[in-house]
């Protein structure tokens, strides 16, 4: 058309601001030149360009692009329009929305309707690039939303933490790099360090990159190293964060695609008391203040945060904020100053199996879509859970099956709906929302698969192309959501043995198609040259799965070229553009001489300076790396959990050099301040004992006669250094409505339940909580379990656990309960045990923090509520005031007076526990009780004697109170034996295993005299010299 060399069909310049400048500039050039020769192009392009567009601008670049490729080029003065130096992107996708209403309709031609009439164009458009660009700007045009895409060259990322492993061997942090469209060079920076790798990555390829596993994050904090990855031309990039057991993945958003407003979504799962839920703030290249509005309490820099707090937070270039919670901090918000990448997840999240790692980086608000499907795994006969989050207020409509219905949000709320196969679950909102999908594990006959949670993209992110790389190991998954499946091929061939499922509400159709694991099958191609199509993969395994959203291919908008990323260099280094790959280190200061890459973009440490894990350090300082820690010179630590290797960093040596050794006596291998050693231990102690007395940590007294289940003593700091545990005491009034004593006593630690009980004295209850389905098992005393992460023993009447953090928890199996804790509990503690904070006056504080003068009532805020049973909350009858009168018959020697006796059977253990409270207890529990109440009181410091190491002599006989060992045993004491007493004792001692010193104690044993050993803790008779050892 000869209007188009003038009047640039009646597209106004201020529709068009981006595309203006390179849109005169062709539309000059276009008029000296002339109009396509179209007579020159091949008869079937002709054919496809034959509708009315032909006049209008677009269609001359198409045209233009098509004749600078073509053969058939002859024309001198058309060769003269070198299409190659204009911008087309920009010009494109600003025109096309600019563009009149009147082009997509002509009276004298097919209407250009991307859902309708496009076909034969499609396959043209989509080989001279412009159909990403077409498609992208009609669906803005229709939808009037944002639009987000994963492609891109320039990434940042973090490793959030992941579930902890005894098997660091199969820890693997991993990039994968997708190429697309080009062959490109990608760089892979750990900021703030020396590491800079470059990678070579063909189109439609995959790249693993490997990253050190030290790279993790834990616990709460700022955190210095991030990963940046900056390629030439378009990636697309997934991250995996794998241990034993515990695989999370994600698909990472491109730099220009990150915000500064964003909704934290952190699946809590059933297990909330176990590993914590987690996000993650990594800011880019400048100083970036971060807000955080939380919605679950933290404790961060030595402070507690709770929920409705506000929490400011500066980060210099490139470093990573990190926040968990045992709360669920989902809805929390996230705002910053310059645009950061923000992930979220949950350490290992557990809800109907094992727990495995989540992690998803999330979009910014003004990223989000208004469109979204979701479809079901088909493997899941439960339910799964989708989150969706809302900015505003905003009505959100969601359709499964035949049910409808929809839900009015409000900025920052939550929303979960359930998905179950076979039905889809499609969403449209008023306003943008953010939908993330949590898969929640199921058991299928003896296999489980674990977790995983996918960040859902919206309908107008969907592409006509993917790559699907699945993992060894697995079985691998792909979901396909489109509204076609007739041009959908797989590696170049249309899959039949797809079942497809409509959606009701939608167009679309979904289907699942399995990567053949008996083949070898770990990649597939899934094209559909004519329709966008969505795309989920997921995997799993017995123990672990993984899911994310790949991304498409094909660019779907102009990706902004961003300034380079220059390596960042730690202090006393300098940064070299071409320096050898192998920097000097304390621990290897030959590595240059070595290195075959001399040339690379490196940090170089300054003269007199050598490499200490990632700082630079004088030579004469050099730190020692052991298992990617870093340690000062002449710094000594132990090596592992039990202080049997101690370490040395060498400097001299530059290595660190380590010798075997053990705890000094008094000492204990404990972890304090963060740091493991031998530390001298001072522990508090709460205590019930007899009908019940109690002690609380701080040394208040006081007597309460509930017959209820009670929290003796839980934690109730969000401190992540501290193990949280909760010990619960049943009372019974063993037929006295008066009074009450201990029946059973259940510990709640490391994610299990034991349960100890008078009715059972020689075993332990335990309940496994960290599968699907609960199990219980019955194990007989020693036991050892959670990998070594505590014991459970008996030492006479006593039942001990112990943990390495240093808490106990002792039960006689009578009367008589102690709970133990390091001083690293101070102010952590709650229950009838009190708070642990050094001042009697405030012991008394019932369950909701408010102080109370009344026992009654301070012991009735600490009940557990529990079904089936009947309990008397506090004493029904009135006791009398202790009365000195009536007790002086109980102070000889014959009654409680043998608890102070000085030489007495007791002797021994009064410079180890003394006996005035027992003393105190026994006298007033015989005026009320009389002489019935004798034993339980002596039983109750025998037990406190025999936890404490001291020696203890027969003081049954001399009271007349009968031993609770079986008629057909008699009673005897065991004067340091040297050796484990039974064969799971010894066994645990030959291989090395802490058997909890349970042969350092000397207490009451059963004998018999049978002559058998076994470890059933019935009757055995060992001999050893003169010595003989019976339990």
């Amino acid at each position: 058309s000869s209007q188009a060399a003038t009047t640039w069909y009646g597209i106004r310049d201020d529709k068009i601001p981006l595309a203006i400048k390179e849109a005169k500039k062709f539309q000059a050039d276009l008029a000296e030149v002339g109009h396509c020769p179209w007579h020159e192009l091949p008869s079937t392009t002709r054919k496809m360009l034959k509708y009315s567009l032909t006049e209008h601008l677009l269609v001359e670049i198409w045209c233009c692009q098509l004749f600078n490729q073509s053969d058939t080029n002859r024309n001198e003065n058309r060769s003269k329009l070198d299409c190659r130096k204009y911008d087309f992107s920009n010009i494109v996708v600003n025109a096309w929305n600019a563009l009149p209403d009147a082009v997509f309709a002509s009276s004298n031609s097919h209407s250009f309707n991307l859902r309708l009439s496009t076909v034969d164009l499609i396959p043209f458009l989509r080989a001279m690039g412009l159909l990403p660009l077409l498609l992208l700007s009609s669906l803005m045009l229709q939808n009037g939303q944002a639009f987000s895409s994963s492609q891109g060259k320039q990434f940042i990322t973090a490793f959030m933490e992941n579930f902890e492993t005894n098997r660091p061997s199969e820890t693997s942090l991993k990039l994968f790099l997708v190429g697309h469209g080009n062959d490109t060079r990608v760089s892979v920076t750990v900021t703030r360090s020396s590491s800079r790798q470059s990678y070579s990555v063909a189109s439609d390829e995959t790249v693993p990159v490997d990253l050190p596993v030290s790279l993790e994050m834990k616990g709460s904090g700022i955190f210095p190293h991030s990963i940046v990855i900056e390629a030439e031309h378009d990636i697309s990039v997934v991250s995996f964060n794998r241990k034993l057991y515990s695989v999370g993945s994600m698909t990472l958003y491109p730099v220009h695609e990150l915000g500064n407003s964003y909704y934290v979504i952190t699946p809590p799962g059933n297990k909330a008391d176990s590993y914590k839920k987690e996000f993650a703030v990594v800011a880019w290249q400048t100083p970036t203040q971060v807000t955080v509005e939380l919605q679950g309490g933290v404790y961060f820099k030595g402070r507690s945060y709770a929920a409705g707090t506000t929490l400011t937070v500066r980060l210099k270039a490139f470093e990573v904020l990190q926040l968990q919670s045992t709360e669920d901090l989902s809805g929390t918000r996230v705002q910053s100053s310059a645009p950061v990448a923000v992930l979220s997840g949950h350490v290992c999240v557990q809800e109907n199996y094992y727990c495995d790692h989540v992690a998803e980086q999330l979009l910014p608000d003004s990223k989000w879509g208004k469109t979204f499907i979701v479809p079901p795994v088909p493997l899941q006969t439960g339910f799964d859970i989708i989150y969706v989050a809302a900015s505003q207020s905003t009505r959100v409509v969601y359709q499964s099956g035949q049910e409808k219905g929809f839900q009015d949000m409000v900025p920052g709320k939550i929303a979960q709906f359930q998905l179950q196969s076979p039905q889809a679950l499609y969403i449209s909102a008023d306003a943008g929302i953010q939908v993330l999908m949590f898969f929640t594990g199921i058991k299928i006959r003896n296999i489980g698969y674990d977790p995983f949670l996918i960040n859902i993209p919206d309908v107008n992110s969907y592409g006509l192309a993917y790559r699907i790389h699945g993992l060894r190991k697995f079985d691998n998954h792909v979901l396909v959501v489109a509204k076609s499946s007739e041009t959908l091929t797989w590696d170049g061939s249309v899959e039949a043995g797809i079942q497809w499922q409509s959606i009701p509400g939608s167009e679309y159709f979904w289907g699942e198609y399995n990567l053949q694991a008996d083949l070898n099958q770990l990649s597939v191609f899934l094209e559909n040259p004519q329709t966008p199509f969505g795309v989920l993969a997921y995997g799993n395994k017995n123990y672990e799965g993984y899911g994310f959203a790949p991304s498409p291919f094909g660019t779907l908008a102009p990706v902004p070229d961003l300034d380079p990323v220059q390596l960042t260099c730690p202090e006393n280094s300098h940064y070299l553009s071409c320096g050898n790959a192998c920097p000097a280190t304390c621990s290897d200061r030959e590595a240059p001489s070595r290195c075959q890459n001399t040339c690379a973009e490196v940090c170089q440490c300054d003269q007199g300076y050598l490499f200490s894990g990632e700082k630079c350090v004088p030579m004469e300082s050099c730190n020692c790396t052991y298992n990617g820690v870093s340690y000062r010179a002449g710094e000594e630590f132990w090596a592992d959990e039990n202080c049997r290797s101690h370490c040395r960093c060498d400097n001299r040596l530059g290595k660190t050099v380590c010798v075997k050794s053990s705890c000094k006596a008094k000492t204990k291998c404990i972890v304090v301040n963060g740091v493991r050693g031998c530390h001298a231990t001072t522990y508090s102690t709460c205590i019930a004992s007899g009908d019940p007395h109690y002690r609380t940590f701080d040394g208040t007294k006081y007597d309460f006669m509930g017959s209820c289940v009670y929290k003796m003593v839980g934690v109730s700091s969000k401190n992540p250094a501290l193990t949280p545990f909760s010990v619960t005491v049943e009372n019974d009034n063993r037929g006295h409505k008066a009074v009450s004593f201990t029946k059973s006593v259940t510990l709640e630690v490391y994610n299990l339940t034991i349960s100890l009980s008078k009715s059972a004295p020689h075993r332990a209850e335990v309940q496994w909580l960290n599968i699907g389905e609960v199990e219980d098992e019955v194990y007989n005393l020693p036991f050892s379990g959670g990998d070594g992460k505590f014991w459970i023993t008996q030492e006479g009447n006593n039942i001990i656990f112990q943990s390495p953090e240093g808490f106990k928890v002792i039960y006689d199996t009578a009367n008589y309960v102690e709970v133990s804790v390091p001083r690293s509990y101070q102010e952590q503690t709650s229950g009838l045990g009190g708070n642990f904070n050094e001042n009697l006056d405030d012991d008394f504080m019932l369950a909701d923090g408010t102080p109370t003068p009344s026992v009654d009532d301070f012991g009735i805020s600490w009940e557990v509520p529990t079904t089936g049973s009947v309990c008397s909350k506090k004493c029904v009858h009135e006791l009398p005031a202790f009365d000195q009168a009536q007790t002086i018959p109980y102070k000889g020697d014959r009654f409680c007076g043998l608890l102070t006796l000085e030489t007495g059977p007791f002797k021994d253990c009064h410079s180890f526990v003394s006996p005035e409270m027992f003393f105190h207890n026994c006298l007033y529990d015989m005026q009320v009780f009389g002489e019935g109440a004798l034993c339980q009181n002596l039983q109750a410091y025998t037990a406190k004697c025999q936890a404490a190491g001291a020696e203890i002599d027969d003081w049954r006989t001399a009271v007349s109170c009968r031993s609770p060992v079986s008629r057909r045993t008699h009673l005897f004491s065991v004067l340091n034996p040297e050796e484990p007493i039974t064969p799971i004792q010894r066994d645990l001692k030959n291989k090395g295993k802490n058997t909890l010193d349970f042969h350092r104690y000397s207490s009451p044993k059963k004998h018999h005299a049978s002559g058998e050993l076994d470890d059933t803790l019935h009757c055995i008779f060992w001999s050893r010299g003169s010595q003989t050892c019976g339990l």
